[in-house]
């Protein structure tokens, strides 16, 4: 996205809602661990009986939740906005 900035009062046209119908800002505060287990082990559930995966298997599901939070929280820390790396 490119925006263009001049001194104020020079003859700008406004921005219309049609043009900035475009653009969104999603917001969300970041979850703690409880949280993000829940989320992980429901999705895991989920997959686990969709795919009929074995009883054997099943029992890796908390590794894998933990190893699933531990890449998200890694992911998060290195694409945080250039403002907060500073």
């Amino acid at each position: 996205m490119n925006e263009c900035k001049a001194l104020p009062g020079g003859g700008r046209n406004n921005v219309t809602n049609r043009y900035l119908r475009h653009f969104s800002l999603i917001c969300a505060t970041p979850f703690d661990e409880n949280t993000l287990t829940k989320i992980f082990s429901t999705l895991v559930d989920w997959w686990m009986k969709s795919k009929s995966i074995p009883a054997g298997a099943a029992k890796l599901r908390n590794p894998l939740v933990s190893a699933t939070i531990d890449l998200y929280q890694t992911a998060g820390a290195y694409t945080r906005p250039l403002f907060s790396l500073t």
